[in-house]
């Protein structure tokens, strides 16, 4: 049989370059591994992640080490779901180091009190959706960065070593919902999105954009912004300048710059 490969999007690595996680499956399984490229697009490195999980999201620090989160397969311990969600700190030769855990991040899919003492925004064992929906990130200040893009979050800080530091519940603007979050040293912008009302398509109406400070959790600023020139896709922040994605009138992609005011 062929073998197959498919590819997560590339991410930027810690320290430079680009991290990706490419799957390849045969008739003899399914393996993962996790690449880095140098901003040249040269390869640099690679290793394969144990046959037990199933990675969805990544960050790559500077000396090779990798915070990822997805599911961990295989026989569960008693009373535990088949499929489990799991955040784990690798080694660059693709060993477990630890697992990271954060209270309430992970309730019981049969519900029941486990489910009821979960944080706002817990991912339930055996569901895809909710990891999926989540973004794992390197900050220059040496921490990870992992935020639940469901609902209100939350965002979680990770020490360099894997150890859970913060758990941060955002401020968020009456009827919006967190869409996307990215780092910049100990800065996290949040980015908050509110749909029209009575819209049928989907429309934002509101762009919110709260700055947080990583180590207190406490809000800095917040922007908002109502253009569909600029766009509610935030890719960047950097230097009191904020970058998105945005489609123009004839439907083709740009980067648009938009400074803090």
């Amino acid at each position: 049989m062929a073998r197959r490969g498919r590819f997560s999007p590339l991410l930027p690595a810690g320290g430079g370059g680009l991290a990706l996680l490419t799957v390849y499956g045969d008739q003899n399984g399914t393996r993962y591994y996790v690449e880095k490229y140098g901003e040249d697009g040269s390869f640099k490195s690679r290793f394969r992640l144990p046959d037990e999980f199933e990675p969805m999201r990544l960050a790559l620090s500077p000396d090779g080490t990798a915070l990822i989160s997805g599911m961990r397969l295989g026989a569960p311990a008693e009373g535990e779901e088949k499929v489990r969600p799991f955040l784990g700190l690798f080694d660059r030769a693709g060993e477990l180091v630890r697992d990271v855990t954060f209270g309430g991040d992970t309730a019981s899919a049969g519900g029941g009190p486990s489910t009821a003492n979960a944080a706002p925004g817990g991912v339930k064992q055996g569901t895809r959706e909710a990891l999926e929906l989540s973004s794992v990130q390197f900050s220059s200040d040496g921490s990870f960065v992992l935020a639940r893009l469901q609902g209100l979050g939350p965002i979680y800080t990770v020490s360099p070593d894997g150890f859970a530091l913060k758990t941060i519940h955002p401020s968020a603007p009456t009827d919006s919902h967190l869409s996307s979050v990215v780092v910049n040293g100990s800065t996290i912008a949040a980015e908050f999105v509110r749909m029209k009302s009575g819209s049928t398509q989907h429309e934002i109406s509101d762009v919110f954009i709260s700055l947080i400070n990583s180590q207190t959790g406490e809000q800095q600023a917040l922007y908002h912004h109502s253009s569909w020139k600029i766009g509610a896709s935030l890719a960047c922040y950097k230097g009191d300048t904020f970058t998105f994605l945005a489609g123009d009138q004839n439907g083709q992609l740009q980067i648009v710059r938009a400074a803090a005011q």
